[in-house]
């Protein structure tokens, strides 16, 4: 929605919002086909022990808090699906690149690539 300048935008600012110390956005490759992530949105929650996670699931009509052993399943989910996504500074690079091709032109020579850490 909102077109290649929308698209462009959200690039540009993904591509700046890595360079938090606390944000690890990470691409899923083509090649990945089906994962459990494709059924649905969702977030982990990890509280300070002696809390157990708390999974939140998005739906139609909100969002459910997954507790317990359920909310386990969305862990591990979770961790194969940060298996499967490229590293972050890869991420980042196809985020760029998908930017300029957009703008019809190339980085700036000299540009780097931040890596974001989890």
């Amino acid at each position: 929605m909102g077109g290649r300048a929308v698209l462009h935008q959200q690039l540009e600012f993904l591509t700046r919002t890595v360079e938090r110390p606390h944000v690890d956005i990470r691409v899923l490759p083509d090649r990945t086909g089906w994962h459990p992530g494709l059924d649905g949105a969702f977030t982990v929650c990890m509280p300070p022990r002696p809390y157990p996670p708390v999974a939140l699931v998005d739906h139609l009509t909100g969002r459910l808090a997954v507790e317990a052993t359920d909310a386990d399943r969305y862990v591990d989910i979770f961790a194969k699906l940060k298996e499967t996504a490229l590293e972050p500074v890869r991420s980042v690079e196809i985020f760029q690149e998908a930017a300029d091709d957009l703008s019809g032109g190339s980085r700036a020579a000299g540009s780097t690539v931040q890596e974001a850490t989890a």
